[in-house]
């Protein structure tokens, strides 16, 4: 038969399942096919495992002692600042200062308890470490601070029915879902490429099929350096959120280490990963702005990757000065 190509379907279907992973267990009855290729589903899969399932439990009743001994210092400092301004207050002895400790008192108990920065060894116990192999690879993720990420993500992600956003938007309509982790683990199951068009950072970007969460890899020395400052991030975004302040920050839900060997090619790779929000998922864009502090490198030809010198105003083009080639070396 001339045109039979059940041969070249058999080498299809074997390449494929080089990089494709279906003998991996199923757990909480969600079906993730693992691609190497797909960081999203090498995360996903491990925020299905019984073992992140074990190590996150732990880390929550770690974090509630430790809250409840933040939250008893807060109290303890907040009645030597009342006996403090008690005996202010007796001294004036005035209609004002009571009004403002009254006023004061209020103003506290509506302060959230804030995250404490931690110190080298909390910080390693922040982070859970998840393994798992299948007769043709090998997976590493190392989830970034956990439990503060899962709580941040029950707080912005929102509860409806398919039209309704799951990405954090100021909706008086939606409660915090109660599947929100689900839906992350859904969303991030099945990811593809994403051409960025307009940045100049180089990274590697990649958007899951639903469109409601962006993956970008960054290098080793940038999620260090994010990671130093990871607690009071999530302060503010928490902060902004429950007092309802508008913030243009971007919201970052997850952080995460992966790798993975092929043990078929003996291909690897190690890949650090920010999940955040789509900020246009579900919305009608007419245009698009990419704001910046500087005019310099200001904009850029969708028709190509190639940018003008310093990126000039249009109205300047035609009044640019014209240079000799013996210009250019001075």
């Amino acid at each position: 038969m001339p045109f039979d190509n059940s041969n070249n379907n058999k080498i299809a279907n074997k390449s494929n399942q080089m990089f494709e992973h279906y003998q991996l267990p199923t757990y909480k009855d969600i079906s993730i096919i693992v691609r190497d290729r797909d960081p999203g589903s090498i995360i996903s899969y491990s925020l299905t495992t019984p073992e992140y399932e074990q190590k996150l439990t732990a880390l929550k009743s770690e974090m509630a002692t430790k809250l409840s001994v933040n939250e008893s210092s807060q109290t303890n400092e907040s009645i030597v600042n009342n006996a403090t301004m008690a005996t202010i207050t007796t001294t004036a002895a005035s209609t004002t200062n009571k009004n403002e400790q009254t006023e004061m008192n209020n103003n506290s108990s509506k302060t959230p308890i804030k995250i404490a920065s931690l110190n080298q060894e909390e910080e390693l116990n922040q982070h859970i470490d998840i393994q798992f192999n299948d007769v043709n690879g090998k997976f590493y993720c190392c989830i970034y601070f956990a439990e503060l990420f899962r709580k941040f993500r029950s707080l912005i992600l929102v509860d409806g029915d398919d039209s309704a956003r799951y990405t954090v938007r100021d909706n008086v309509f939606h409660t915090p879902c109660k599947y929100s982790e689900e839906l992350y683990i859904y969303s991030l199951a099945n990811c593809m490429p994403w051409n960025a068009v307009g940045g100049k950072s180089g990274s590697t970007f990649l958007k899951t099929r639903d469109e409601r969460f962006i993956l970008k890899e960054v290098t080793k020395g940038e999620l260090k350096h994010f990671l130093t400052f990871v607690c009071d991030y999530i302060n503010y975004c928490e902060c902004s959120l429950l007092e309802k302040c508008p913030s243009a920050f971007v919201k970052v839900v997850g952080v995460y280490q992966i790798s993975y060997k092929n043990t078929v090619n003996n291909k690897g790779s190690i890949r650090y990963i920010l999940v955040m929000e789509n900020l246009f998922y579900e919305c009608n864009v007419s245009y698009i702005y990419d704001l910046k502090g500087s005019m310099r490198n200001r904009k850029i030809d969708i028709a190509s990757t190639y940018l003008n010198n310093n990126n000039n105003k249009n109205d300047d083009f035609n009044d640019m000065t014209k240079m000799m080639d013996a210009d250019s070396s001075l």
